[in-house]
């Protein structure tokens, strides 16, 4: 019976049936918990790209486990829950879901399960700002992954206490850390974790003016990028690269990098890495003392952000939703005619430093 049910999964999926008809053919099955086990499994898949229909799962999960009788199940359909609240923004219930997950997994010794739980407590601690306690459930977590040989949660794990010793200004113990997730993603020929490793490392060098050490990582980031084939995300490394080269004051090398990081971000309709360009656009005109031209990226850059926030509003939930609109930014309608006070705006842009966006894993 439970071949049978993966079966018809797995053939579902390659029909490529739509969402809805994968939903009652899961429903369809007799066995609760592979209910739960087909649910989640959709419900994380879907995180991401529609977070709406990955809740609907969710609370699907949640019913399902609980129909099942077994606990573990419910600490799955939990974890879940609290994996997609925590991208809503709803920290105060993120917590209570891995909470929950977490009370169960350790009544029932899943030493596995208790690490992923407290890994996602981690992450939810760290975004309330308390930060002990992030980094309590952090050392858990990774105490957890080393006794259970888990290498790549290991080093997600390093990588996850790198970044909050960065948000605390840390850096030299951020540095430590993932120079350590570096290590076992080189042993394990693992170039998507190395990368990260790298850009967030070229940050930390670049905000201590060791500029050279910056350069040398993200280079190596490119590097690895291109083995990967990974043209998009080639772009982030130019741009690391400009940005470093404009604290150089090397406008020249900078707008070589920039250049290439702005074709191939428009090549690949990459939004995220084209308001970055934009901004150095911007950041580079003022150091070459170009500011008409400044001002013009610069409100490119505020025309690029309307464009994202609307392409975020058609997948976040609604509550995220009305959050951004609250938040919406005011486009300036009104041009500046005091050239005095336009100088004195980007002389405040260029002090607030370029800085990569290091995430959590």
């Amino acid at each position: 019976m439970r071949l049978l049910s993966f079966l018809l999964f797995v053939s579902i999926m390659a029909k490529g049936q739509g969402s809805d008809s994968l939903l009652q053919s899961i429903l369809a099955l007799d066995n609760d918990t592979q209910q739960v086990n087909l649910l989640y499994q959709r419900g994380f898949v879907l995180r991401n790209n529609d977070p709406l229909k990955a809740f609907e799962y969710a609370q699907l999960c949640e019913q399902a486990a609980k129909r099942s009788g077994s606990e573990l199940h419910e600490a799955k359909a939990f974890n879940l829950l609290g994996l997609l609240t925590y991208k809503k923004g709803q920290l105060t219930k993120a917590l209570n879901y891995h909470q929950k997950a977490l009370a169960i997994r350790l009544a029932h010794h899943d030493f596995l399960g208790i690490a992923l739980s407290e890994t996602n407590l981690g992450n939810v601690y760290s975004d309330l700002s308390l930060y002990q306690k992030a980094e309590n459930s952090y050392l858990k977590a990774l105490t957890l992954y080393k006794q259970l040989h888990d290498e790549i949660r290991e080093a997600d794990c390093l990588i996850n206490l790198g970044v909050l010793k960065q948000n605390l200004e840390q850096n030299d113990e951020a540095a430590e850390n993932y120079l350590m997730a570096y290590q076992v993603a080189d042993a394990k020929n693992d170039y998507e974790r190395k990368t990260l490793c790298l850009n967030n490392l070229a940050v930390i060098y670049q905000e201590a003016g060791q500029f050279e050490k910056a350069i040398a990582c993200n280079e190596d980031a490119l590097k690895l990028r291109r083995i990967m084939d990974n043209r998009l995300e080639e772009a982030d490394s130019y741009l690391n690269l400009a940005s470093v080269y404009m604290d150089m004051k090397d406008f020249s090398k900078a707008i070589t990098e920039l250049d290439t990081a702005y074709f191939i971000a428009r090549q690949f309709e990459y939004f995220e890495a084209q308001l970055s360009a934009y901004e150095l656009y911007a950041k580079y005109y003022v150091g070459t003392k170009n500011f008409e031209k400044a001002y013009l990226w610069l409100q490119k850059s505020e025309s690029c952000k309307d464009s994202l926030r609307a392409m975020q509003a058609e997948v976040n939930f609604a509550e995220a939703e009305q959050l951004n609109a609250e938040n919406a930014v005011v486009s300036e309608t009104g041009a500046l005619h005091n050239k005095g006070l336009l100088i004195c705006i980007f002389i405040l842009f260029i002090g607030i430093p370029f800085t990569l966006i290091h995430y959590k894993r």
